[in-house]
């Protein structure tokens, strides 16, 4: 394993990773405000790696590719792909809003029932610190963004390159649990992007955490699952052999596509 991984680092060989997010319930967030229009999948790009997730309708797939310009010129032309997962990952949910509401209520509501739900999600308020968390309450970075055009200018193809720009990306600071990011538009719709550390939450977590901050949100708190963290018990950690996770981020000469099927 240390030797596969020294390999690998070393960019001896590549490998093709994929995430297949369909039948997850990733558009039952519902903040009070309906079910989002979409659900983009948002983060940093990452070299080879493909995720996979259900339409809103559920009668076709979203795949969302990432490669470099030469990689998916061979990709579109029926090529071989390559490479490795991200340490966090992101889901942007999209909403179109039937009532208007000001800027600071939007904010209120998630930052109120945010504070709730996080009592029983508390390691998201902490920092990952390598293969630990610490949970010292120094809380979860809350980003608010006007955004200067409409909703349905982003859910066009041709803005797809801007998607990421609804992720929060913090300034100095590596360690974070769990980032979100309200974004407004000029016509009053919103985008509230969840961004979580790969290292302490799966899809299927995450996607719960979701599901709870949003029915806390309509005052559900009856229906809140509440977590138990006592996986370090029952799965101690093992040494990764020294995998890099970070191998495969690049911020630069990665090509991002979404092809609908």
């Amino acid at each position: 394993m240390t030797r596969m991984a020294e390999r690998f680092n070393k960019g001896e060989f590549f490998t093709f990773n994929y995430t297949s997010l369909c039948r997850y319930p990733v558009y039952e967030a519902d903040f009070g405000w309906g079910r989002p229009v979409w659900v983009a999948w948002g983060g940093l790009p990452y070299k080879n790696l493909t995720i996979l997730m259900d339409t809103k309708s559920r009668d076709g797939i979203e795949a969302w590719i990432h490669l470099n310009e030469e990689d998916m010129t061979k990709f579109e032309n029926d090529q071989e792909l390559l490479n490795s997962p991200p340490d966090d990952f992101s889901f942007i949910y999209f909403f179109n809003l039937d009532c208007k509401l000001s800027n600071n209520d939007i904010s209120n509501h998630l930052k109120t029932s945010l504070s709730k739900v996080l009592t029983h999600y508390y390691p998201l308020a902490g920092r990952v610190n390598d293969n630990y968390v610490d949970c010292n309450d120094e809380g979860v970075l809350f980003l608010e963004v006007q955004v200067s055009c409409q909703l349905s200018q982003i859910l066009q193809e041709s803005f797809l390159e801007v998607v990421n720009r609804f992720v929060p990306v913090p300034d100095g600071v590596s360690n974070l649990a769990l980032a979100i990011q309200v974004s407004v538009f000029e016509c009053g719709n919103v985008a509230i992007c969840a961004r979580m550390s790969h290292k302490i939450a799966n899809a299927s977590s995450f996607l719960t955490f979701i599901k709870n901050w949003a029915a806390t949100a309509r005052h559900l708190e009856t229906y809140v699952i509440c977590p138990e963290f006592v996986a370090a018990k029952v799965f101690p950690p093992k040494d990764d052999g020294g995998f890099d996770i970070y191998m495969g981020a690049a911020e630069k000469n990665i090509v991002l596509k979404r092809f609908k099927f």
